[in-house]
């Protein structure tokens, strides 16, 4: 119940079937295999597909290294292999890691072909079929009439576990609904360098025009959603408490978004350049609102900060060009450089009651014009500061 190669038969004695042969396209092995031994397949650079069957218990050394165009390998349902039993140079890249990481096991596990790393565990749709081949078989359509399409049994809590829908997917517009999944670690992120090989589902997809979380999820990390421009709504659930870094950003359809009140921070660049967002309302929970996070929110022309908010970071709302007035609250003790600045249509700020912010922590270029060096001078403090002439540097008078 063995099958294996030979190191030494790259010769031209060698007369092995599998081992260096540049023909096989895909292998259908037997069910009453159990092993597959050393350099069973090595070197089948043209071999782009296999199928491990469930009786399978151990893969030796180097038995698929150097098979440059496998592009996908499944692990037929109830495989169990011993950890110990799968040789960590069995194939190329990080599938063994993948196979026994969180949410691994069983399925399809794909890359991109010539791909040394970057093996991701493909995502089922309810009735069990792989992702990217059920939205193949949807019918084309518009974001203004999106699929729903429902994924069950699904770990979505690293960047490697999610699945890529293939380029060739396209002008299938999709809403995600991802309630029925699981969140180990209770996070799910995205990659901060996607790049050519980037294969995770949600990031920088086009189609995607709305996402329904799962009940789990306690955190949006970093780079979850962005760049998604279709993406016109999310519906955040209910006991996630930190929006991360730049997890929305770039997604121009995004025009309204609901922020739960279990949410305590809102991280860097969360939304920057959601150039739909009209309003935003941060919640009684949030502490910290991220440098950058509304930054280039062009509509954006109303904001609400609550009173629980103490900081709030460089370029929060920089470049928001529609915002007319805002309120900071007498509990911020500060306010990051550039906070406000390039807000051309900002003509109102009001320091709520109770507004001591030390200078240290107030800085110059927060927001446009004087109103800085008027807020610490006699008079100034908590209070309404107004300008007639808006724009990039405005002269401020209290009232």
């Amino acid at each position: 119940n063995t099958i294996s190669g030979s190191f030494s038969a790259s010769g031209s004695s060698d007369m092995n079937v599998i081992h260096n042969n540049q023909y096989i396209v895909g292998i259908i092995l037997p069910n009453s295999l159990t092993s597959i031994g050393d350099y069973a397949f090595y070197n089948c650079s043209s071999l782009a597909s296999v199928t491990i069957p469930e009786g399978l218990t151990s893969i030796a050394y180097r038995a698929f290294i150097g098979c440059s165009s496998l592009t996908s390998v499944t692990f037929a349902p109830g495989s169990n292999i011993n950890e110990a039993d799968f040789d960590s140079d069995a194939f190329p890249g990080d599938l063994r890691t993948k196979y026994f990481a969180e949410g691994g096991g069983p399925g399809t596990y794909v890359r991109r072909s010539g791909e040394s790393i970057a093996w991701i565990k493909q995502l089922r749709v309810i009735s069990g079929e792989l992702l990217s081949t059920y939205i193949a078989s949807l019918s084309v359509n518009t974001a203004a009439t999106p699929h729903t399409v429902q994924l069950a049994q699904v770990n979505v809590s690293t960047n490697g576990v999610m699945d890529s829908i293939s380029s060739t997917v396209t002008n299938r517009y999709i809403t995600l609904d991802l309630s029925g999944c699981s969140a180990t670690n209770n996070t799910i992120s995205g990659s901060s360098s996607p790049g050519s090989n980037d294969m995770n589902v949600i990031r920088n997809n086009q189609y995607i025009v709305g996402v329904i979380l799962p009940n789990s999820l306690t955190s949006i990390g970093g780079y979850a959603f962005a760049g998604c421009r279709s993406l016109a709504s999310v519906t955040i659930s209910e006991g996630v408490t930190s929006i991360g870094e730049s997890a929305f950003a770039y997604c121009s359809s995004l025009a309204s978004v609901t922020i739960p009140g279990s949410v305590t921070s809102i991280g860097g660049s969360a939304f920057q350049s959601c150039t739909s967002l009209a309003s935003v309302t941060i919640p009684g929970s949030v502490t910290s609102i991220g440098g950058g996070a509304f930054s280039e929110c062009s509509s954006l022309a109303s904001v609400t900060i609550p009173g629980s908010v103490t900081s709030i970071g460089g370029s929060a709302f920089a470049y928001c060009s529609s915002l007319a007035s805002v309120t900071i609250p007498g509990s911020v003790t500060s306010i990051g450089g550039s906070a406000f600045s390039g807000c051309t249509s900002l003509a109102s700020v009001t320091f709520a009651a109770g507004s001591n912010i030390n200078a240290a922590n107030f800085a110059s270029t927060s927001f446009p014009g004087d109103l800085g060096t008027k807020y610490f001078s006699a008079g100034g403090g908590a209070g309404t500061y107004t300008t007639t002439q808006p724009g990039s540097s405005p002269t401020w008078t209290k009232h």
